[in-house]
């Protein structure tokens, strides 16, 4: 997992992914699949998958059983 530091700024750490994810989840949700296939060209699996983990511990995103992305706010 990259955190910020001298080494990666911002925009290329788990928080930037983070970020960049919560702007581009829909507001009806999206399937976990298909949102990667729609920001993979942004970023790689590993920093998806990181980026991913971290919004869903801190509460900020929902993932159905039918493996569906919601937002909370």
């Amino acid at each position: 997992m990259k955190y910020p530091s001298k080494l990666y700024s911002i925009q290329e750490s788990v928080v930037g992914k983070m970020t960049m994810l919560m702007e581009m989840i829909p507001e009806d949700g999206i399937g976990v699949e298909d949102f990667f296939y729609k920001i993979q060209r942004h970023m790689a699996l590993e920093d998806f998958m990181d980026a991913m983990t971290c919004l869903y511990m801190i509460g900020s995103i929902d993932i159905t059983r039918g493996n569906v992305v919601f937002k909370i706010c």
